[in-house]
């Protein structure tokens, strides 16, 4: 009996005296230590295994310690059992130094330090793993498992006899065994992750490294009285928002939690901020249970729920947003819209992009905060809807090209191998470098620039869009006052492409004359082209009638859904300014000859008859003729 050393069998049973029963038995029994009883509750694989790795001593040792002893059938029902170091450490991790009674047990999990180490270190040392204690319906269980019986005591510590072997838990395996099942289930109704995969198979990850604030179910049921959102996206990005990233921080102990408020970036997006107050306080939020340590991170446990801050936090709760936040509380409500003020658009639901310049940029760029409190409102206005874009444009989807603002004037950005730029980027007065990317926000993306972005006139379009030449020419021209004056003016913009297939650039009064016979008079959308039509520019014919010297044309043409000017195609169409319209052409637009006017304006049969025509009596062909700048 008693497996072997330690026990005994009885050689005579059921002596009955006045006062009980005596058995007679063949040894002495030797009070119990843990290991002990390992051998005689008829733990077999237990022993044994604990025997083989040289556990068996130490358990006999003085303690106390705690053995959570899997039956027989536990270890049976194992598809493989360790071997070597990896069965040390499980076995280990069955073990804890000091004394838990299942009266320790109770509704709030419990992390339990085993004897066994973590694979991955922590500020230079191995964490330990935990078991999670926990009594759920009056059920004691370690890590999910029930204990089967409690409270075998030794002369050394105490055994509970649990059904399954305790294998060391993943962070989605500890929030489980904490009894997060609202968390847990709701992992199944998570959108994908954007790069792939699923919430439910990153927090399984034995290669992560992960810190997991995890909202205990009453947290859940309060936030969301009805249920989670339906909103699979939505239920993704809050748990990612629960989710620190990985490998920075990484796995954070409650030890490691800042003691005042920082960020610390979670799975959200690479810079979304996670405000802990103290370790026992994030984001005002209480904080339950701590440092449940796993195989690929820790959790903790959370009496309520984490929310992404919005944009307008974003702005109001941080010391760089000073003058960004005075600007858009003195400036006009939206048109249509009652106050209260504009950044209030800043707390509605939905999507939205906010280009955020820091104290720095607005003084950077001649506003500070002086200045800001005696700009008109509605200026304000415009200038803050020009830093918005409706919709979550995130770095990774920032591409060289146009994106409209909330204001309807184009952002012009810009990816290169050095990051992103508004406007051309800070050496463009009204551009500005994106500094800081994805500051993610429940209702949107906040990217942080170095300068205050400047709605365009037509000829900021020319420098913002990186027309290089034009800008240098219109400079140089003394153009630039006028074409940022009241307008409108419709301007077609030649690319640096176009100025280059030019055989030689004008100058002085014929690059003057070049410059401004791309710029005819009023609004010219795209949309007006309709047919053929002229388009009476700024520039001057060489020569006078009755009126004087009449105003040069373009030829605007419909051809079947394209739109010609001169014959030259648009590479980009209706690019809007605060004082007109912008279409940029890739050609240099040339004052053409009765001659070309004819070919732009499409009339193929009149140049086939100019073609075909005889000669004229005074030498030479009509198309010539027609063509003479002379004439």
């Amino acid at each position: 009996g008693n497996g072997g050393r330690g026990g005994a069998d009885g050689v005579r049973i059921d002596l009955r005296a006045a006062n009980g029963v005596a058995h007679v038995i063949d040894r002495v029994l030797v009070p119990p230590t843990v290991e002990a009883i390992a051998r005689y509750g008829g733990f077999t694989a237990l022993a044994g295994a604990l025997a083989e790795r040289g556990l068996a001593d130490e358990l006999e040792g003085e303690g106390p310690f705690t053995l959570f002893a899997p039956t027989d059938e536990a270890f049976g029902a194992l598809a493989e059992l360790p071997t070597e170091d990896a069965l040390t450490t499980l076995l280990r991790y069955h073990l804890t130094s000091g004394l838990v009674p299942s009266s320790a047990l109770g509704a709030t999990p419990a992390p339990l330090p085993p004897l066994a180490a973590d694979p991955y270190t922590v500020g230079g040392s191995a964490p330990q793993l935990s078991l999670v204690a926990r009594e759920d319906g009056g059920t004691k269980r370690i890590n999910g498992v029930p204990v089967r019986v409690a409270d075998l005591t030794a002369t050394n510590g105490l055994v509970h006899v649990v059904e399954a072997v305790l294998l060391p838990p993943s962070l989605l395996e500890l929030a489980s065994a904490a009894g997060a099942s609202q968390l847990v289930a709701a992992l199944a109704s998570a959108a994908p992750l954007r790069e792939g995969g699923s919430v439910a198979s990153l927090l399984s990850e034995p290669s992560a490294r992960l810190t997991f604030f995890v909202p205990s179910n009453e947290a859940l049921a309060a936030t969301f009285p009805s249920g989670l959102p339906a909103d699979g996206e939505a239920v993704r990005d809050l748990l990612l928002y629960h989710l620190l990233a990985s490998p920075t921080p990484g796995v954070v102990l409650s030890r490691a939690l800042p003691t005042e408020p920082a960020e610390l970036p979670t799975a959200l997006g690479p810079t979304s901020p996670f405000l802990p107050e103290t370790p026992a306080r994030l984001d005002g939020q209480p904080v339950a249970v701590t440092d449940l340590v796993g195989i690929n991170g820790v959790v903790h446990v959370l009496a309520g729920v984490l929310s992404p801050p919005t944009l307008r936090d974003l702005v109001v709760e941080s010391d760089a947003f000073d003058i960004l936040e005075a600007a858009l509380l003195r400036a006009s409500p939206l048109p249509g819209a009652r106050p209260p003020p504009l950044v209030d658009t800043l707390e509605a639901p939905g999507d939205l992009t906010l280009l955020a310049p820091t104290d720095a940029a607005f003084e950077a760029s001649g506003r500070d905060l002086a200045t800001v409190r005696v700009t008109a409102p509605d200026v304000l206005r415009d200038v803050l809807l020009y830093h918005m874009r409706s919709g979550r444009l995130v770095a990774a989807r920032i591409a060289t090209g146009t994106e409209d603002s909330l204001s309807g004037l184009p952002l012009f950005l810009r990816r290169s191998a050095d990051g992103a730029s508004v406007n051309g980027g800070r050496a463009i007065e009204g551009g500005a470098d994106i500094t800081r990317t994805d500051v993610l926000a429940s209702n949107g993306v906040l990217h942080v620039i170095d300068r205050v972005l400047l709605p365009p006139t037509v000829e900021a379009i020319a420098r913002y869009a990186g027309l290089t030449t034009l800008s240098a020419a219109v400079a140089s021209e003394g153009l630039v006052a006028e074409l940022s004056g009241e307008g409108p003016f419709t301007w077609f913009a030649p690319t640096d492409e176009a100025f280059a297939g030019l055989a030689e650039l004008p100058s002085g009064d014929a690059l003057t004359s070049l410059l401004r016979y791309h710029v005819p008079r009023g609004l010219v959308p795209s949309s007006a082209v309709t047919g053929t039509s002229p388009l009476p520019t700024l520039a001057r014919a060489p020569y006078e009638v009755a009126s004087g010297a009449p105003p040069l044309s373009l030829v605007a043409r419909l051809d079947g859904r394209t739109v010609l000017i001169n014959g030259s195609g648009l590479v980009s169409a209706d690019l809007r300014a605060t004082n007109g319209l912008v279409h940029v052409v890739g050609a240099v637009l040339l004052p053409p000859s009765v001659r070309e006017i004819a070919a732009a304006a499409g009339l193929r049969r009149l140049e086939e008859a100019l073609t075909s025509a005889a000669p004229l009596e005074s030498g030479g062909g009509l198309s010539e003729s027609l063509a003479d700048p002379g004439a």
